[in-house]
């Protein structure tokens, strides 16, 4: 549903009795913000220290207004309260400074207490936050402490209904009477009935920032706050409580607040410097939206809104003109000042698609950065442009998201696929507003309606295409309104970069309307909803190799007819490329290795199992990094051939394999999956000396081998053709000798 906030959005305050306090350099200030944020869907706590929540509706009609005061010096202020909007629902009092030694003193490592606060005549024990939310080190003397008060209905009842009401709040007695800084006032408001529903959170703690400390560079921790994503651009109500403004300062002591909004993962931050008395600079999408917002107009610092980058931010920032570059930015602020307590609200655009916002706050290094704190929490209302949402319609919709794999762009979808690294797979996600119930019933149009596809690690994106448009920065695909009865479709190109389960979710993110049977933008739920689907991919590459051994050595090896071999056979699954590519378990390996016929099987051993009869050797299922091995044992026979080859090779598996193909037979260049022996055995009587001739003449059987026999045979060849010219020549001359003779 729609709506405009209603209801003030920022509180007035009377001016407090408090006193100037003593000025130290590096002393502390605090901040507390608040959100609300106008949808259906529910919102998630930030994780992170120096926050807690107090307060957190979904789906309400709900508004708020944050006022503040000054306690320094006599720990005495007055917050009036004007007449609500609506009933106040909750109310609490947050208060931050030096230890309040009043209730018992908690030095550092001592042991947690309240502080007390007298309002209106009645004492208020504040409750100290746990762990580092209701501590933080400041470097100075002393450090500072934050406490919290239900004042509202379900507490002490010091605000409710809806009529105005002035809180006189005195006895905080910090150490000395320093940096009692001051106090905020959150009041929660019933603004039924209302058009759109909010979400409300309320946190409190404190977290103290300053240049001059080691740890962090002068900067906060990031304040984050999460909401569903919309299609269109909206503005965004952050408050902040702030405390340990200097409000003596002669020269202006910078501080900044930077802000970004995205969807997916949050950065760790979003602003960083150089080192100490340099300039700060964005990172991951980090821009200063206010410059010097803490303080008033008699201080030296002016504020301004979205100022150009003092310095350039990161290379890799996509916004290198700061603010004005970027989607979200500041487009408004309202403030007042206490001497050492700022109350500020900030209106900040959100884009389109965005599901968190961050904030972050600096003490800037290069201007003898202003200290502070923050009180960690408050609100952040969020609303489209010109603070209204278009209504829709009452009328029930069905909003259903259905997606599918495949191995072309033309499908066939299914559910799963089977592939491989390198490969191209489309994924389409089809959304349909049904136009009737199961029952018949007529359903209704739908408006506003967007669906995140995060795509998965081990993905890259080509192409995106379809209805409406899809942006990957964010995952978010944009469809706008959907009649009733009709569909849209994306469908996605990505390349496979990974081996494993890839699972790819797509949900409806938004929409105006109410769905009957789902409720968009809340993830898998048990039972399943049909405003969202998943369909995966396992990603397989394998590398099996194979090598073969004959007694023990590649070959080739001499032998005996008569003589046993034995073949060895070693198959392998790596684990690994050379280039670091992880890869898959094989399934369903077989190789072949029959045997020759010049041998006779007599046994085998090894892993799995092998037939001698078809000379399988079925191996099944390895992991990554096994390797196994099968010894077969055979006899040489009595017409044996003299020499022989063992051919073995891989035949089946159910991965492709990433430099071989199964059963494919030798292949030039060689595979790595296949590979064979030779055995050499002399001639005998009968044989000719070309291997497998078994015609020829005979060759005595000398037990030498058979190269030895063929070069005695060419050299006694050549002693006869040398005796044979000698007897012709010797015949020559004596016929010579016998005509000389006759002629004397």
């Amino acid at each position: 549903m729609s709506s405009r906030i209603r209801g003030r959005a920022f509180g007035r305050r009377r001016p407090n009795s408090s006193r100037p306090g003593v000025r130290l350099l590096g002393r502390g200030s605090c901040t507390l913000a608040v959100l609300v944020a106008t949808s259906v869907v529910a919102i998630s706590p930030a994780a992170a220290d120096g926050a807690i929540t107090l307060y957190r509706s979904e789906s309400a009609c709900e508004t708020l207004v944050d006022y503040g005061v000054g306690l320094q010096g006599d720990g005495a202020g007055t917050i009036s309260v004007d007449g609500g909007p609506g009933q106040v629902v909750a109310a609490y009092l947050e208060w931050v400074g030096y230890d309040d030694v009043t209730p018992n003193d908690i030095a550092p490592g001592g042991d947690r207490a309240d502080s007390e606060l007298i309002v209106n005549g009645v004492t208020v024990t504040g409750i100290q936050p746990p762990g580092e939310a209701g501590y933080a080190p400041s470097g100075l003397p002393d450090d500072w402490y934050a406490w919290y008060a239900d004042v509202g209905p379900a507490g002490l009842n010091l605000v409710s209904g809806s009529d105005p009401v002035t809180l006189e709040i005195s006895g905080y007695d910090s150490t000395g009477g320093r940096y009692n800084n001051g106090a905020s006032l959150v009041v929660v408001y019933d603004v039924s009935p209302c058009d759109t529903q909010t979400l409300v959170e309320v946190r409190t703690g404190v977290d103290y920032y300053w240049e001059g400390l080691p740890d962090r560079g002068g900067f906060s921790l990031p304040i984050v706050y999460y909401f569903p994503a919309v299609a269109v651009d909206r503005v965004a109500k952050f408050f902040l409580n702030h405390a340990g403004t200097d409000f003596a300062q002669t020269e202006c002591r910078g501080d900044a607040l930077w802000l970004a909004a995205g969807s997916g993962d949050v950065p760790e931050q979003i602003v960083t410097n150089a080192g100490r008395f340099t300039a700060a600079f964005g990172v991951n999408g980090g821009v200063e939206g206010l410059d010097d917002p803490f303080g008033g107009d008699a201080l030296p610092c002016t504020t301004e809104m979205n100022p150009i980058p003092d310095v350039p931010p990161a290379a890799d920032h996509p916004y290198q003109g700061g603010a004005s570059e970027a989607p979200y930015r500041v487009v408004g602020f309202e403030k007042t000042f206490d001497p050492e307590w700022t109350t500020i609200r900030v209106d900040v655009v959100i884009p389109a698609g965005a599901t968190w916002a961050m904030f972050q706050l600096e003490s800037e290094s290069d201007q003898r950065g202003e200290s502070g704190a923050s009180v960690g929490g408050g609100p952040f209302v969020i609303t489209l442009p010109g603070g209204e949402v278009d209504e829709g319609n009452d009328v029930p919709i069905d909003v259903e998201v259905t997606k599918g794999v495949a191995a072309a762009a033309a499908g066939p979808f299914v559910d799963e696929l089977v592939t491989m690294p390198g490969a191209s797979v489309w994924w389409q996600v089809t959304v349909e507003a049904k136009a009737l119930t199961d029952a018949g019933d007529e359903l209704g149009d739908v408006t506003g309606v967007s669906v995140t596809d995060v795509l998965p690690s081990g993905l890259d994106l080509l192409t995106a295409s379809g209805d409406g448009s899809y942006d990957p920065s964010t995952g978010v695909w944009l469809i706008g309104d959907m009649p009733k009865g009709s569909s849209a479709t994306m469908v996605f190109e990505t390349s496979v970069q990974v081996t494993g389960e890839i699972v790819n979710v797509a949900e409806a993110a938004t929409h105006n309307e109410d769905d009957i049977d789902s409720v968009p933008g809340n993830g898998p739920q048990d039972p399943v909803e049909d405003d969202d689907d998943i369909a995966k991919i396992t990603s397989e590459l394998v590398d099996v190799s194979l090598t073969k051994f004959v007694d023990g050595v590649e070959g080739p090896v001499n032998r005996e007819r008569g003589d046993q071999v034995v073949y060895t056979l070693n198959l392998q699954v790596d684990d690994m490329t050379d280039d670091g590519l992880v890869l898959s378990d094989v399934t369903g390996v077989i190789v072949t290795d029959v045997l020759p016929p010049d041998v006779t099987f007599v046994s085998s051993s090894g892993h799995g199992t092998y037939s001698a009869a078809t000379g399988e050797w079925v191996i099944g299922d390895l992991a990554a990094g096994t390797e196994v091995s099968l010894q077969i044992t055979a006899t040489i026979k009595a017409d044996a051939r003299v020499e022989f080859d063992n051919f073995s090779q891989v035949v089946g598996h159910d991965q492709p394999d990433i430099d071989s193909t199964p059963g494919n037979g030798p292949q030039d260049p060689t595979e790595d999956d296949d590979d064979g022996v030779t055995v050499k055995v002399p001639t005998v009587e009968g044989e000719t000396e070309t291997p497998g001739d078994t015609g020829g003449g005979s060759i005595p059987a000398t037990g030498v081998e058979s190269n030895a026999l063929w070069f005695i045979g060419v050299l006694v060849l050549a002693l006869g053709f040398d005796l044979l010219l000698m007897s012709v020549s010797i015949g020559r001359l004596s016929a010579s000798r016998v005509i000389r003779r006759s002629g004397e």
